[in-house]
Order: structure tokens, then sequence, then C-alpha cells
């Protein structure tokens, strides 16, 4: 299936979050997964991920986890400084910016660009999450 990516801003309360949306290049309603991606943000892989899951008919939102603390568009390398980085981001985000950045799950779904279902899954690429869960 041919698919789609565009990218949306979110106001969140530290300010704007961009998030990938990868879909369908055609009209109807698709369920929808939103989709966290692991401490180096929206990498090769993760992007892979998210059109290779559009292309069998969902609708994928991916943030940019470290909105908040990195410029828009930025990719930590694959190499022992981005590891290094994205792991020190992971500590110094604050756990109430995790918490408000989820809370902006239905907000972010009302921007998505075409009419879709009205439901969400989560999915994670993310040890960000685990970080986040044994806090």
């Amino acid at each position: 299936m041919t698919i789609t990516e565009d990218t949306i801003s979110i106001s969140t309360p530290t300010g704007a979050m961009r998030c990938l949306v990868s879909h369908p290049a055609v009209d109807g309603k698709f369920a929808g997964i939103l989709l966290f991606s692991e401490i180096f943000q929206i990498t090769g892989p993760i992007r892979r991920t998210a059109a290779w899951l559009a292309g069998h008919g969902y609708v994928i939102i991916t943030p940019e986890i470290y909105h908040e603390l990195e410029p828009a568009g930025t990719v930590l390398p694959y190499d022992q400084a981005g590891a290094e980085k994205g792991n020190a981001d992971k500590i110094a985000k604050e756990i109430s910016s995790y918490d408000a950045d989820a809370g902006q799950r239905w907000t972010i779904w009302r921007r998505v660009p075409m009419p879709t279902a009205g439901w969400v899954s989560w999915a994670s690429a993310s040890e960000v999450i685990w970080h986040f869960a044994l806090q």
C-alpha cells in the first residue's frame, strides 16, 4: 500500500512536540497506533517501522520524545555519544513531562490530517518507557 508521511506540531506544557504521521495514501477510516521511539528519537529504523505499519493500513503517529530538550528534528546517532546523550535526556526529562506528553494523545489524534477511527493503540520501541515504568 502506498503511504504518505506528514509532520504535525502539538502544543504541550513544555513546548511544541513535533510528530511524524505515517498513513495510507487513500481516504478511509483506519485504526491508529501511537509509536514511541527509542532514546535516539525518530531514527531510520523507527521511521521504517512506522512506514511498514502504515503500509498495512494503520495511521502511525510517532512523537519526538525529547522535544523539550532537543531542537525539532533531532535524531541522535547510533554511537556511544548518541547513546550517552539519549540516556542523559531520558533522565533529565521530568516525569511530569512524560505524563503531559502522554496526556496529549487525544490532541495528537485530532490533528491527524485525515479521517480515522476513534481509538489509538500504544506501541513502544523504547527503553525510555522501561525507564519511566521503573521510576
